[in-house]
């Protein structure tokens, strides 16, 4: 789960918002595209707010932090925009209404999830335990991609540098990296 540094609003999307009080209200799938691309670009670095997954405006939603059903006023506010993966068994399609304790707008995610070297996310206190369900970071295939990646890892690191092994990774699952460096180099 990545740490987001919100960037100010894009100008085409505060002329939305003059015209649109509520989400429901949005349906022009072209600006949500333009808003999923601007903020994948901008402030995610093309990954999935929660699982760490590559995507694109395509292949993603403009997931709420605080969610729609539980604050209505707010369903329009950037601050609370991230973007998420579409996939159906994890991340926001699994979340659903469920609360989300970390908010990473706001909190390091590192300071709550760690990891184990088989490439599970481990919790560190409560809020990190919940996030984990209600997201079910653990899904299958996510770990064994952090489990390949740790492989690799396991077998690059005698050979390359730090700097060069984050190269080689470039975007690949950053949490886990950083996890890695920090306590396997």
């Amino acid at each position: 789960m990545i740490k987001i540094i919100k960037q100010n609003e894009s100008s085409f999307f505060a002329q939305i918002r003059k015209r649109i009080l509520f989400y429901k209200d949005f349906d022009d799938i072209q600006q949500k595209r333009n808003v999923r691309k601007y903020i994948l670009n901008n402030e995610q670095n093309n990954l999935c707010c929660y699982c760490e997954s590559e995507i694109d405006e395509f292949n993603s939603s403009i997931e709420h932090i605080i969610p729609q059903s539980k604050n209505q006023t707010l369903s329009m506010n950037y601050d609370n925009f991230v973007i998420s993966c579409n996939n159906i068994n994890h991340c926001n399609n699994f979340r659903g209404n469920n609360d989300i304790d970390i908010n990473q707008t706001i909190e390091n995610p590192e300071d709550f999830l760690t990891y184990n070297i088989i490439g599970e996310i481990l919790n560190i206190n409560q809020k990190g335990l919940k996030t984990i369900i209600n997201l079910n970071l653990n899904y299958k295939s996510l770990v064994q991609q952090r489990k390949n990646i740790i492989i690799l890892f396991g077998k690059l690191k005698s050979s390359y540098t730090k700097e060069e092994i984050i190269e080689i990774f470039q975007n690949k699952f950053p949490t886990l990296l950083n996890y890695l460096t920090e306590n396997y180099y």
